[in-house]
């Protein structure tokens, strides 16, 4: 049986974020040449192209395919829809209508933000998805909403939440399932303003009985490698039963996983000042890239707390572990 996947990015015109979409390709293609087929698509907005060239350049090394979807179509007709506007445009809307732009014969795909390293093979993603529910229709890396958070908007204090920045949809199931149609209706029927982040919280609730929750071995926050399990638990008010217990949190550490999705409370990597335990293994992925010579700069929209943050972390974990339950309520 052939071994294939499909793999989704969705890059703005920020040339920034089109090399980190090079890297991350880089890093997919690097761990998983023992698949059989690899298909890219890249949902962009006006990408640049000399980068453009640079992931074209590196696909045809690795003897991959990509194709490239204009979303300004697409974001002309979600405005046609008189959906509510999201801080100031309708991009973060872009993840919902992904299914509905892609060709006939993709049936499933892997959705991945700029900011991930795929560090091993894909093969126990893969088999997680095909293990899946049936009621599952997106498989997706679990998220660090806090506690109080979770039972405010409706999730939950014993339920997991999960992270929208790696998924995993069934696009049979979705497209069956009407989920885009449900997420319609779910803005529609909401006042916005009360999420913190509408893209991960509408698909927390109007998608509560059909997300499954990947392993941490195959979606892991670097950002959590090198903190005690209990300390984890505690900074985001965690049951075992809303996250993983701490053994299976001591084994990823321990062994690492297979996606790494990076998160911007110690610094991304490419950020000067950055104190995210895995930065040197982004960095490394980087110099070994097609953008090697990619700058890196302060984050001049650093906050306060963000400082706080690092410098906790630097000097105790179990600070930082009191300082982000203060900082996520």
């Amino acid at each position: 049986m052939q071994k294939r996947i499909n793999v989704v990015y969705s890059v703005s015109s920020t040339i920034l974020y089109n090399q980190l979409v090079g890297i991350s390709i880089f890093s997919l293609l690097k761990n998983n040449s023992h698949l059989d087929e690899i298909n890219i698509y890249i949902f962009e907005s006006g990408i640049d192209s000399n980068e453009k060239e640079k992931i074209n350049q590196e696909v045809r090394e690795y003897g991959r395919n990509i194709y490239y979807i204009d979303v300004r179509p697409m974001l002309k007709d979600i405005e046609a829809l008189n959906i509510p506007i999201y801080k100031g445009s309708y991009q973060l809307y872009i993840k919902y209508f992904i299914a509905r732009y892609l060709p006939d014969e993709v049936e499933s795909f892997l959705y991945l933000d700029a900011d991930t390293i795929i560090d091993k093979r894909l093969d126990l993603l893969l088999q997680e998805f095909d293990n899946r529910k049936e009621s599952t229709v997106v498989l997706a890396g679990s998220g660090i909403l806090q506690g109080e958070y979770r039972k405010e908007i409706g999730i939950g204090y014993n339920n997991h939440s999960i992270c929208v920045g790696v998924m995993f949809f069934d696009r049979v199931r979705w497209e069956k399932m009407q989920c885009l149609e449900r997420f319609l209706i779910f803005i529609k029927e909401h006042e916005l303003s009360n999420y913190r982040q509408l893209d991960e919280d509408a698909f927390n609730i109007a998608f509560r009985d059909m997300i499954e929750v990947a392993s941490l071995k195959s979606i892991m926050f670097p950002c959590l490698m090198k903190i005690k399990p209990k300390y984890i638990l505690r900074a985001y008010d965690f049951s075992e039963r809303s996250f993983f217990d701490e053994n299976q949190i001591e084994n990823v550490q321990k062994e690492g996983a297979v996606i790494y999705h990076f998160i911007d409370l110690l610094g991304k990597p490419w950020e000067k000042y950055c104190v995210d335990p895995l930065k040197q293994m982004w960095l490394n992925y980087m110099r070994e890239s097609l953008w090697n010579n990619l700058k890196i700069e302060r984050n001049k929209s650093e906050t306060v707390s963000h400082i706080f943050a690092k410098i906790s972390y630097c000097v105790s974990k179990r600070l930082y572990s009191y300082l982000i339950r203060i900082l996520k309520k």
